[in-house]
């Protein structure tokens, strides 16, 4: 039997910035699994969390991470480039820069290869990519390995650069 008291001001923010940020990881989630067409491995959990101040209520915190199994890399840069000239994320998509990289993920992810999310600096991006970007706003693009190599690709024009080796 929980001990009702009085909540502090400190308490009762502390509890709803717990409970936004409860409420802010569920719609996340839901978010990535709309997006992604991987099914993801559920991890459900419920915590009490008294909303006001005298009253307790169960709430369900539903965390989704996806799992990616048995994805290869691209065997090779004329695979990465037939795979870019044929997907359509660059031309269908619709939203801002994180929307992209996400959908070009999933769109490799479906044929079994693994391409991933990569967020960078318009310092960095601006030595790579033709288009500039200006400010201080990060980016998101995506990153493949070939091989010993590290390609960024921008899956808003399909343009991509090696830009490192791992050895």
């Amino acid at each position: 039997m929980l001990k009702r008291r009085k909540m502090t001001k400190l308490e009762l923010s502390i509890l709803l910035i717990s409970f936004t940020t409860i409420m802010a990881l569920g719609m996340l989630a839901g978010y990535i699994h709309a997006t992604n067409t991987i099914q993801p491995v559920i991890i459900q959990e419920t915590r009490t969390v008294e909303v006001t101040k005298y009253i307790t209520q169960e709430v369900p915190v539903v965390l989704e991470k996806i799992v990616y199994k048995d994805l290869e890399p691209f065997d090779s840069e004329l695979e990465l480039a037939n795979f870019l000239r044929d997907d359509q994320t660059n031309t269908a998509t619709t939203g801002d820069c994180d929307d992209y990289a996400l959908t070009l993920q999933s769109q490799a992810a479906k044929i079994g290869k693994r391409m991933d999310f990569y967020v960078t600096i318009p310092a960095d991006y601006n030595k790579w990519f033709e288009e500039r970007l200006t400010g201080t706003e990060h980016h998101a693009i995506n990153l493949a390995i070939i091989g010993n190599k590290i390609y960024l690709i921008e899956p808003q024009t399909d343009e991509w650069h090696w830009v490192y080796n791992l050895d």
